[in-house]
């Protein structure tokens, strides 16, 4: 933190973010959260599997970003994010970016993915390995996961970008989170 701000206070840096993040699959335990477009492209394809589980069809690509905090509160004020929720750790606030691209019959437009407002809260599964020695000698699981919905937007903050598949969700937290 002390080298963001080291970096922040330089005379020719107008705008600064730091971010991280990490990618996974999410598996959704409510596909009600999906608007109804997408909820039923993901039925199609029929239950899926996990660590031997059944974890339904709703499979999600996260894109879970964690910014630092001077850089999320603005974000969060320029998008109109409850700030008490996005920093609350217990909650696993997120500001959600509710936009995609879409192309259908060569038209290309956007849209939304999410039938969710800001207080909702989600839940679902994440797959993950644990030990191992580089031989494939691991243990295969399903990790639980859950957040709530501080903000919901078609902004992004700088350095953002949006996701174009209808399964892909792109959300801002904080790095603690």
């Amino acid at each position: 933190d002390e080298k963001i701000e080291q970096i922040r206070s330089m005379g020719n840096i107008t705008e600064f973010a730091s971010a991280v993040n990490v990618s996974f699959s999410y598996y959704l335990d409510d596909g009600n959260a999906l608007t109804e477009e997408v909820r039923k492209k993901l039925e199609e394809g029929g239950n899926l599997e996990a660590a031997g589980e059944d974890v339904g069809p709703y499979v999600i690509g996260v894109r879970l970003i964690g910014m630092d905090d001077a850089s999320l509160k603005e974000f969060a004020a320029r998008t109109g994010a409850d700030e008490e929720q996005l920093f609350d750790a217990s909650k696993n606030g997120v500001i959600l970016i509710n936009k995609r691209s879409d192309v259908t019959n060569g038209r290309s437009s956007w849209k939304e993915s999410w039938n969710l407002k800001t207080g909702d809260s989600v839940s679902g599964s994440f797959f993950k390995t644990e030990g191992g020695d580089g031989a494939g000698d691991y243990k295969e699981s399903l990790g639980r996961l859950g957040f709530t919905v501080a903000g919901i937007t078609d902004q992004l903050p700088l350095g953002g970008y949006y996701d174009s598949d209808f399964n892909s969700m792109c959300m801002y937290t904080t790095v603690e989170n």
